[in-house]
């Protein structure tokens, strides 16, 4: 938890309560040397700790994924690979229809199934460029 920077949070609420706790008790004291000391060094101390939690956002957040994914420690949930499959079966259904729809002559040319492809998920257009090189390798003679 603390490699993680997930103390920090508390870290900073805990200074800032007491930095109004000190802001709320020394607004009565008539010594203005005490007041300024105490409200000083309350404010210091916000400082180091929201430094402390800066430095571990900074340094440690990008790096603790890696260093878990090294060790070991982290594996895809049940869901994820499902949702992960999901998708998969999704985009072939999806670059099937279009398949069909080029050999029943739906789309004018190629270029337009491109486009069409690219501005709905670019991640498709590059199953469909595949399957369109597919398509010309099988079904269209060499000259």
């Amino acid at each position: 938890m603390s490699y993680g920077g997930l103390r920090g949070a508390v870290g900073i609420a805990l200074a800032l309560a007491l930095e109004a706790e000190i802001f709320h008790f020394t607004a009565d004291m008539e010594d203005q040397a005490e007041k300024i000391k105490y409200r000083y060094y309350a404010q210091q101390l916000f400082g180091f700790v929201g430094g402390v939690a800066l430095l571990t956002l900074i340094v440690n957040a990008p790096t603790c994924g890696p260093l878990l994914k090294k060790l070991g420690l982290v594996a895809p949930t049940e869901t994820r690979v499902k949702v992960i499959e999901n998708y998969r079966q999704q985009m072939i259904h999806y670059c099937l229809v279009e398949y069909v729809a080029i050999l029943s002559g739906e789309f004018r040319n190629v270029m337009e199934l491109f486009m069409s492809a690219y501005f709905a998920h670019p991640a498709i257009s590059h199953m469909l460029s595949t399957l369109c090189s597919f398509f010309f390798r099988r079904v269209v003679p060499r000259r």
